[in-house]
């Protein structure tokens, strides 16, 4: 993302243009703040860089993230695969929260 804020992702657009995206407002001393990005393309944005961000700390750490990728990139095949590998990883990680084992990874 080219400029991220504490508050408010701009999307390298002056912050006067995104303006009218905020949806909501944090009232300081001085004066209102919208912030907080309405735009389904700038909401979208900010969650993918956060998790190519995790991935690559997991993988630094020698993990390997459970990935969704599209069949138009590595065949549909491939694509199956990882689709099932990621939700029955999602499966096991559930069961053990709820059964009360919750893994801390």
């Amino acid at each position: 993302m080219p400029t991220t804020d504490p508050l408010v992702s701009t999307g390298g657009m002056p912050p006067r243009a995104t303006s009218s995206w905020a949806v909501r407002t944090l009232i300081s001393l001085t004066t209102a703040t919208p912030v907080g990005p309405g735009s389904s393309v700038a909401g979208v944005a900010v969650v993918n860089e956060l998790k190519v961000r995790t991935a690559r700390l997991l993988v630094k750490t020698g993990g390997m993230p459970p990935v969704l990728t599209s069949g138009s990139v590595v065949g549909n095949e491939e694509s199956a695969r990882l689709f099932d590998a990621a939700y029955d990883e999602h499966a096991r990680r559930l069961a053990r929260v709820l059964a009360g084992r919750e893994e801390h990874v």
